[in-house]
């Protein structure tokens, strides 16, 4: 999963914005079981959440 993923979630959300919803608070995610380019891993921030096979079966520390 890479950059082109996280770009059509930005414009889905954009576009939502545009019709009128609130996206303000808005965190996008993506989920992968093959895992994140390394420029995915770069682009990702506070805003946006990476979840991959080892952090959703991850055990609670």
């Amino acid at each position: 999963m890479g950059i082109p993923h996280l770009e059509r979630l930005r414009r889905a959300r954009d576009l939502l914005a545009l019709k009128g919803h609130r996206v303000s608070g808005t965190r996008l995610a993506c989920y992968s079981g093959a895992g994140f380019t390394a420029d995915l891993h770069k682009a990702a921030d506070s805003e946006n959440i990476l979840l991959d096979l080892p952090t959703l079966y991850a055990a609670p520390s």
